[in-house]
């Protein structure tokens, strides 16, 4: 917390202001400890950067690991045959003016559909569009449950709890992270059978999670302890196919 914005500053340096994503937000403890001068912190930060501007691979990730209460507000509707959905937007972000087409007797959204005439169609004939009752409303589009690919992951990572005591990933290592917060990192940015490069490599914790999903990995490490705990822990990973 007190070096972040230092260390932002010569990572701009260093890859270039432009190449600069996000900025995530790892809540890693639930910090209930009071203090009398300055507020508890619950957080760590890391700085998302890629190697070029405009070309870089990131994978679209969505959690669905979330309560049946929330399932049931945001999947709200239910269909005769008991299948839960929502009402979506058909709009488009962005101002596209080929598909600024009336369907039906009902006119376009501002920026245009989100989608061309040949898949609305589809769509109803599929059962999946929403007519409003009056012809000046916005058709909208279902939305199923059983097809939803879950929550977008956005920079707030509140779902991922620190390494515990008595966790069987647990290594004893100062720094260690935790595994479902490499593997996520891991998945967004590297595709697969891509090369995943840690030089502070530690308890091994990256080159593990790497290797799972079938990424190559490189990991190096100063320390004799932390090239003990990777050469053992590489050694425990079981063959890929």
């Amino acid at each position: 917390g007190h070096v972040g914005h230092y260390v932002k500053v010569v990572m701009d340096e260093v890859f270039g202001k432009d190449c600069f994503r996000n900025e995530i937000v790892w809540k890693r403890r639930t910090g209930t400890a009071s203090s009398n001068n300055e507020f508890g912190i619950q957080t760590d930060g890391l700085y998302f950067y890629s190697k070029e501007p405009n070309d870089f691979t990131f994978t679209p990730l969505y959690r669905k690991d979330v309560s049946p209460e929330e399932i049931a507000e945001k999947f709200n509707l239910v269909e005769p045959d008991g299948k839960r959905y929502w009402s979506g937007d058909l709009g488009n972000p962005a101002d596209r003016p080929n598909l600024k087409y009336t369907y039906k007797g009902y006119q376009p959204p501002k920026n245009g559909w989100a989608v061309s005439l040949a898949v609305m169609e589809q769509m109803h004939q599929e059962g999946r569009l929403i007519f409003p009752k009056s012809i000046s409303g916005r058709i909208r589009r279902k939305m199923y449950l059983h097809e939803w690919s879950g929550f977008p992951i956005q920079n707030l990572w509140d779902d991922i709890l620190p390494v515990q005591s008595q966790a069987y990933e647990r290594l004893d290592y100062a720094t260690q992270k935790p595994e479902k917060l490499l593997d996520r990192i891991i998945r967004a940015s590297c595709p697969e059978n891509g090369l995943v490069a840690d030089f502070n490599g530690g308890s091994g914790t990256t080159a593990a999670v790497a290797h799972k999903p079938g990424r190559r990995w490189i990991t190096t490490d100063l320390g004799q302890p932390a090239r003990m705990n990777m050469r053992q822990r590489s050694t425990d990973q079981p063959a890929r196919p």
